[in-house]
Parts: structure tokens; sequence; C-alpha cells
């Protein structure tokens, strides 16, 4: 059970740097956009 637990944290914590980093990269590309433009 909280092996369980454990991984369901660090899935959680996983799904959460990936998240903040697709934000990143989306707000990157958009500054790119708006300097090129």
């Amino acid at each position: 059970m909280r092996n369980s637990k454990m991984s369901w944290d660090t899935s959680k914590k996983a799904l959460k740097v990936e998240f903040q980093q697709r934000i990143w990269v989306r707000q990157k590309q958009n500054a790119v956009v708006v300097v090129i433009t």
C-alpha cells in the first residue's frame, strides 16, 4: 500500500514537472514569435 502511494506521488511530481516545462517552452516560443514580429 505504501509503495503504491509512493509511486503515485512520484508520478504526480513527474507530471507536474512535465507540465511546468511545457508551459515554459510555450512561453519561450511566444516570446520568440513576439521578437520576430
